[in-house]
């Protein structure tokens, strides 16, 4: 029968006798022997999967078709000699293969619980980060349009004090403009704006005290000719200093050259002299001053300048508080349209990656990245999956 054929070619390309593999096996020689003979067809499959194995580990292929093919003999074998084994053996065989089929379905359906565990529990913790980030975003948001509201009345109010303080600077512009076009005569009338009795400088020292200004007094030559008390109040310097140094002697001294030599330039062309600079002060450090000066002509030649310095501190300040309060509220604004369109787009979102995505674009924006990415932690902790963005 071509069962027996098969089984002994197979056991005679071992290389070993009967007697070798009883010994070797727990099988005797008799038993090994009937089944060589065809006397007996062996009931299981363990004689036929030991020869196929002994040759696999002695280097020889044995394809899953020779497997199958002699499988189908051993079977056929077996039910012409014992035809209830062989019955027995199918059942046994169909059982294991159900009992393979069904361990196999409860490993998928074990996975796909698995996962879906794993996706409901991110979904879960993605919503929460959700609702925790939006609650936040929408606390931001309110934070910030409270900001901007204050930094808005802020910015209103600066630019008030500004204008105002822009239209004391035009207006004592005006007034001095006026004062240095009506200047007395060669026959020593008084100009129109003021008294008979009242010079053309004590009309402007009168008219620099009502605008909170200092007026001061230098020859040709730029020599304090008369004490400046009102002035030396402001800088705490003692009058032989103020004398020797005027009113240059408190200018800062990373300024004080490029001053001394517009002072300088101004006298000797005989222009009126227009500076700004920092000056130190007796109790508040230095502060931001503006300095004007005219000359005074009378009969062709010049007999003195009249200067005044006006403190726009505040008018400095003012413009920069101006400046600091717009890049606030453009940046308050900036950050309220971001935090806006995230929240849209959030509630847009309905998976993991999307919320993920939308994590990456908000941050990356608010960054100015060129390349961002978000780390998610799967529900056993024990790998990463990381999202480009």
């Amino acid at each position: 029968m071509a069962w027996v054929t098969e089984l002994r070619a197979q056991f005679a390309a071992l290389g070993i006798s009967i007697c070798l593999f009883s010994r070797l096996h727990p099988i005797d020689k008799g038993t090994v022997s009937r089944y060589l003979s065809g006397k007996r067809v062996p009931t299981d499959r363990w004689f036929l999967d030991k020869i196929l194995a002994l040759r696999t580990a002695s280097g020889e292929s044995v394809t899953e078709e020779v497997r199958e093919h002699l499988t189908n003999l051993q079977l056929a074998a077996l039910q012409v000699a014992h035809p209830h084994e062989y019955r027995l053996r199918k059942a046994t065989d169909e059982l294991d293969i159900a009992v393979t089929r069904w361990k196999e379905a409860e490993r998928y359906a074990h996975n796909l619980e698995r996962q879906l565990n794993e996706r409901t529990h991110a979904l879960e913790a993605v919503l929460a980060e959700t609702d925790r980030l939006r609650v936040a975003w929408d606390h931001d948001r309110a934070q910030y349009l409270e900001e901007i509201a204050r930094l808005t009345e802020q910015l209103a109010l600066a630019r008030g004090r500004a204008l105002k303080a822009e239209e004391r600077v035009q207006e004592m512009e005006a007034l001095l403009s006026q004062l240095e076009t009506q200047q007395p005569d060669e026959g020593g009338s008084a100009a129109d704006i003021v008294d008979d009795q009242v010079s053309w400088r004590s009309a402007t020292a009168y008219m620099a005290a009502a605008q909170s200004q200092v007026v001061w007094i230098t020859s040709p030559a730029g020599v304090a000719i008369e004490d400046a008390p009102q002035w030396r109040a402001i800088t705490g310097q003692g009058l032989e200093e103020y004398l020797t140094s005027t009113w240059l002697g408190v200018v800062h001294p990373e300024e004080r050259q490029r001053t001394e030599n517009a002072w300088r330039e101004a006298r000797r062309e005989h222009n009126i002299f227009e500076w700004n600079c920092r000056v130190r002060t007796r109790a508040s450090g230095y502060r931001h001053f503006e300095v004007r000066a005219v000359p005074i002509i009378r009969h062709g030649r010049l007999v003195e300048w009249v200067g005044v310095n006006t403190d726009v501190t505040r008018q400095r300040e003012a413009e920069e508080m101006r400046g600091k309060l717009t890049d606030q509220l453009g940046a308050a604004t900036l950050r309220t349209a971001r935090l806006q369109g995230a929240t849209a787009m959030l509630a847009e979102a309905l998976t993991v990656e999307q919320v993920a995505q939308v994590i990456i674009d908000v941050g990356r924006t608010a960054l100015a990245a060129d390349r961002s990415a978000v780390a998610l932690l799967d529900t056993d902790r024990a790998a990463l999956k990381l999202i480009n963005g």
